[in-house]
This record gives C-alpha cells, structure tokens and sequence, in this order.
C-alpha cells in the first residue's frame, strides 16, 4: 500500500525509531501514576476556560472530560443498537394520558452525587425549575421552556413532567440522542444556594464515576479521579462495575506530529481523531496500536455525525437553491474524498451520517429513489459510480487491496454516490441566478466579487479540517475568491451558535434512529432566528415550508409509529432538493488505542460499543477496560 508522509512525519518517524522506545515517564503530566492512568487526548485542544464547568454556563466544554466521567442524564444512548438507554431515569417515560402531555418519571434509585448526598427526584425537579425561571438568562432555559410547563414531585424517585405540546419523543428531547447533549441533571442541595449564571462550578459536583481534581491553568490537561464510592456513581449502580484505571488525564498535544509522537512513546492510550498518514506511522512505529478495523481502511465509519459544507442560507447569493447546488455540482468529490482523507470515507447526498445502520435504513434503501431523482429541466444530478470512480482512484494509487471488490462491496464500504461533478451545469446555475464572471474569471454578483472564507477546526477535528482545504481549492478553481479561515474552538463554535459566517465545515446532521424527528425538527423555520443572533436550532439558516409540513405532521406521532420512517425519507429528500447544506461524508474516525498500559478497548472484533470516547456514552465503555500487564 502506498504511504504518503508529510517530511515532517518522516522525520519524526525516523526519530522514533532512532531511540528504541521504551515506557513513557513513570507519572503523568499531571503528576500521577503513568500506570493507574489513563490518557485520552481532549477532543477540542486547548480549552480557553479551563476553570468553567458550569453545565448550563455558555462557553462550558463538556468533551475534555466532563460530559464522559461526571455529568449524566435521565437517558443516554447506544450509538451500536440505535436506541436509548436509562441512565439517572430508570426506565422510559411512561405516558399518563393520551396525547402525550403528561408523563411519570421513575428514578434509578442508590444513586449519590459525588459528595455523597443522595440523587433523588428532588434534583430533576430543581433542574427544570431553575431552568425554567431563567429561561431569560440561559440558553438551555430557553429551550426547556419550549418543551416543559412544569414539574410536580411525587416521591423520591418519581416525578411528573408535563409538557407544553405533545411531546411522544420526551425521552429524546430531554435526554441524550447524539454526543451527549441533553439536560443534565446538576445537585439542588449546591445549586440552591448558587447562582447557575455566573457560579463558574471550578470543581464540579456529579453523579458520573469521576470527579475533576486538578487541572493547567492554561487548558492543556485536565485530571480525573475515581470515586472512592464509585459504586455509587450512575454508572456503578446500573452496571454493577466500577471503572479500573484510578486517574482519566484528558490532554491537548496540538499538532498532529505531536500527538503521534505521544503514542509512539506511549504517553497517551487514546487519540480522538488523526489522518491516515498519522496512522501510517503510527503502525509502523509501535506494535501496541489498533484502529477499529484490522486493515484498510482502519477507521470507524459509524460516528452518528455527517461532515460536509453547511452554507448560510441568510447571506446572499447563498440564499439561492441555485447557486448552492453550483457549489455542490463544481466538486469532483472523489478528489475531495482522496485529498481530505485519502478515500478512507462513506459518501453521503442525504442529511444523515452514513453508519452501518443508517446506512441500510436511509442510504440504501433510497438510492434507486436519487437516481431517478429529477429536476424540472429533465437533468439528473446524482452520480451512482461514485464507489467505482474511487476504486479506479485508490488502485492507481497503490491501495491494491481494493482492486478485487465487487460493486456491492464498493458501494457497501464507499457509499451510495453522490451529485455529479458537471461544472458546465454549475455555470448555467450561477447564470440563472443573476452572477457573472469578472475579467479575471471570478464570480460576481450585483457587481461584487463573490469572496468568502471556510470556516473550520485548527488542531482538532481533523477530516473538517482537511475538507476545507480539499473544496476550497476545487471552489476556486470554479471561480469563487474562497479562503480557509482555521479557527481554534471557541470561536468556531461561537461562529455556528450565531450564525456569523459565510461557510463553514461543520456537522449539523447527526442521527442514529429510523424516527428523525428528534434530529430534524431544529430545521423547522419555528427554530429560525437571523445571522448574528444565537439560534437553538438549524446554524444554516435554511427555511423551508416544505420540510416544516413534513416535521408538522411527524410531531405528533410516537417514534413506534412506522410512519415516522416514511416521513423520515421524505424530510432527507426535501432537504436534499433545496441544498440545506452539502452533506458530504460520514465521520471516519480514526482512532488510535494503546494496548500498552490498557486493554480491552472496543474494536470490529469486539464491537461491544462504538470507540466515541469524546460522547458522554464513555463511561460505559470505561468500565470494560483492563489493565495490562507492564
């Protein structure tokens, strides 16, 4: 297989390998013991607030450990059956009258909170009530309040929510569908006496295994440390485990050459995202590493998340379908895919992450339905060779190991296919909506030259990293005057909450169930609000009353309803005809374990969870972890 290393890569490989590598130093960053320790590289780098873990506070990063090990919810998710799963709730809500309005909430019981007071339905009740008196002052109020119209105590472990509309999905809209977000439960006996917009919760109180005990000021690391009553935590009690490495130490290393030189000394067991090259030399450098998959193409391809260029919809000419779907015609996205990760992805057209099970539910099963997919003017935009066009690509390139696969195979592994590249009818397109190009070949419109920036991660996220650069340089190929604007995350995640930018390498569409009412309803034009402004639902911008009929008629119906699944494909294919956004490629991770301190790590062999160590789904997947044997 052919390798491709940036110099820098080489050097450092060469470098590792000068001096055989022996263990990393005997305690941490943080000061702990290397082997009661385990290192996990922090999603989102360097955090520019370390000492805010408010979790309700805006600005408050939860991916460097806090969502994972400490907070919890009523419901999580299991991203592998598609489905959720009880957590600080014992069992679903069940419905106490027939439009859905009014529902019991029965606790996990033993549970304590991290100073070990007892969690009890007097905190789920504090939570929403809190919320829902500063509905004015805190996003996550805000919404609640769009859900919520009041709580009642029952018991210790019983409450009643009821709901200001039908509400047949409450478990979704309160608990954790995708990554981790949701209502996390926080202590009335702390909060009762702290004020939860401005109280910064320096050293958070949870219901999760771990509590957060030391941290660098400047947001590099973060140090967690086991309960010594974990068997009280969420997880304990509803396992009936209690996770074995003493200390968790989420860590940012930067770039990519440093992080991968971390794992080749075995100074980090896991690593949340690197690039094919990295991997490269990773397997190279150090028998103990492991991808999901044995051998090419390594990584996961079933993050419930799709990467692709979401657009603003507000800004002109973007506003215009037309010119949106130029953008998506001017890409040759087997290029895109061999540049960004060397066409170790799935494609995907529709609004939703191509993962094994979405895949077969959604994907394959529409396929036929987007190649017979027509416009008005008899064109057919949907290219179905997609899988054997990358096939062609990654052959010629050395990875022989595809040369063999059927079309099934390909498009099973690659994906269904995606829009044709035809940057004559992307000309046409610009044409029709009023653009025009300059003498320097640029597009312009209403006499201004069409000049934009992507926005993306720096340092993190890697495949959105890369994705910009791979459609900036075809974009300006075309004629548009598009730059890359890398931003660390804050202000990235800034720009997508309010909407100020013009496009952006984002994620917007995530999803891991056949009903996609939970993930498709901020899409709604109720959830609209103007660039510039913090929205709670679609950062596109993207208003469409096509898509609000469907999401209308979809609200009332109970997930267990299969005409929530019809519904389903034809919101994906509204969103599809009007270019919401440019849906591009499932997330492939991969992500690098280290066999050498720990064991048992999730992998195509031993699938008993997905590796999202960056979800708040983690701490089910500590528990199974192992110490080995150094």
């Amino acid at each position: 297989m052919k390798k491709i290393l940036s110099l820098a890569i080489i050097a450092m490989m060469l470098m590792a390998m000068a001096s055989p590598f022996a263990l990393a130093e005997e305690t941490t960053v943080a000061g702990t013991p290397r082997s009661q320790t385990l290192v996990v590289e922090g999603l989102d780098g360097v955090i520019s607030n370390p000492g805010q873990s408010n979790a309700y506070m805006t600005g408050t990063n939860f991916s460097r450990g806090l969502h994972q090990l400490v907070y919890s919810n009523l419901w999580e998710m299991d991203t592998i059956k598609g489905e959720q799963i009880p957590d600080l709730a014992a069992e679903m809500p069940i419905p106490l009258n027939d439009d859905y309005t009014s529902f019991s909430i029965k606790l996990t019981e033993g549970i304590k909170w991290s100073d070990g007071e007892d969690f009890d339905a007097e905190d789920v009740v504090f939570t929403f009530n809190e919320l829902l008196r500063l509905q004015d002052s805190l996003p996550s109020g805000a919404s609640l309040a769009q859900i919520v119209e009041s709580v009642e105590y029952v018991d210790k472990y019983e409450l009643i929510i009821n709901t200001v509309d039908s509400r047949p999905r409450l478990s979704e809209d309160l608990g954790v569908t995708v990554w981790g977000n949701g209502y996390r439960i926080i202590p009335e006996h702390y909060w009762k006496d702290h004020d939860l917009t401005t109280d910064m919760h320096e050293f958070p109180i949870g219901t999760g295994p771990y509590t957060l005990t030391d941290y660098d000021a400047n947001g590099y690391w973060f140090l967690y440390t086991l309960r010594e009553d974990a068997e009280f935590s969420d997880i304990g009690v509803l396992t009936g485990k209690v996770p074995k490495p003493q200390y968790v130490l989420f860590t940012a290393y930067g770039t990519e050459e440093r992080k991968t030189m971390a794992m080749l000394n075995n100074e980090v067991d896991i690593l949340c995202d690197i690039s094919p090259e990295a991997w490269e030399v990773l397997m190279a450098g150090n028998p103990n590493v492991a991808c999901w998959l044995p051998e090419y193409p390594y990584g996961c391809f079933d993050d419930p998340c799709e990467r692709g260029m979401m657009i603003n919809c507000d800004v002109e000419p973007f506003n215009q379908i037309g010119v949106r779907w130029a953008m998506a015609l001017s890409l040759d996205i087997v290029q895109v895919s061999m540049d960004t990760f060397s066409g170790q992805m799935r494609v995907s057209p529709l609004c939703m992450p191509p993962t094994t099970f979405m895949n077969e539910a959604f994907h394959q099963e529409m396929r036929q339905q987007l190649i017979d997919y027509t416009w008005e003017d008899g064109y057919q935009p949907f290219d179905k060779d997609y899988a054997l066009k990358l096939q062609e690509t990654l052959v010629s390139e050395g990875y022989d190991i595809v040369a063999d696969m059927t079309e099934e195979e390909l498009v099973d592994l690659f994906g269904i296919g995606w829009w044709k590249y035809d940057t004559a009818k992307a000309e046409e397109l610009m044409i029709e909506a009023g653009c025009e190009r300059d003498a320097e070949g640029f597009w312009c419109y209403n006499g201004e030259r069409i000049s934009f920036e992507i926005i993306c991660p720096s340092g993190f996220e890697t495949q959105s990293e890369r994705l910009s650069y791979a459609c900036q340089s075809q974009w300006y190929e075309f004629g548009f005057d598009v730059t890359v604007q890398a931003s660390e995350a804050s202000f990235y995640n800034s720009a997508d909450d309010t909407g100020d930018y013009t496009v952006g390498s984002y994620w917007p569409s995530c999803g891991v169930m056949k009903d996609l009412y939970s993930q498709l309803r901020g899409w709604h034009t109720d959830y609209y609000t103007p660039s510039g402004t913090v929205t709670s639902g679609s950062p596109a911008r993207f208003q469409s009353e096509r898509l609000d009929a469907i999401l209308d008629e979809m609200a009332p119906l109970p997930s267990s309803d299969e005409r929530t699944y019809e519904l389903s494909k034809e919101a994906l294919m509204v969103m599809a005809d009007e270019a919401a956004w440019l849906p591009m490629f499932g997330t492939s991770k991969l992500v690098p374990t280290n066999s050498t301190y720990w064991t048992n790590y999730p992998d195509s062999e031993n699938p008993y969870n997905g590796p999202w160590w960056w979800w708040s789904c983690f701490k089910f997947i500590m528990v199974e972890f192992e110490p080995a044997a150094v």
